[in-house]
């Protein structure tokens, strides 16, 4: 397989990667068990220390597909109860609106191939 593409997100390119008071950092674009992963830090408004984090695995293979997932997230004891995973994550909301749940692109995911 090729070397996967990784794309650098910025405002400029995507527009900010925010959900109110709830934004995303790019913390690092590497490779991990032989697939492409973005990782990002949860930020909130006025908190002074990342919330949490989440991965996006945009390539896929059967172990993604069976066990580990395509989205992982780990958010802190502290700040747990409040969705920040969940609106990390959220569905293209046009898109998922719209019905097309089988094909739906995240917002995150927009910024891979």
């Amino acid at each position: 397989m090729p070397p996967f593409p990784f794309l650098t997100p910025s405002p400029l390119t995507f527009g900010p990667l925010r959900d109110g008071e709830l934004s995303l950092r790019l913390t690092a674009a590497d490779v991990t068990d032989d697939v492409p992963a973005y990782s990002f830090a949860i930020q909130i408004d006025g908190v002074p220390a990342d919330v949490g984090m989440i991965r996006l695995r945009p390539q896929t293979t059967p172990h993604l597909e069976q066990v580990r997932g395509h989205i992982g997230y780990a958010i802190h004891e502290p700040n747990r109860g409040h969705h920040y995973a969940e609106r990390a994550a959220r569905p293209d909301n046009d898109q998922y609106q719209d019905g097309d749940r089988e094909k739906c692109r995240y917002r995150i995911a927009t910024l891979v191939l």
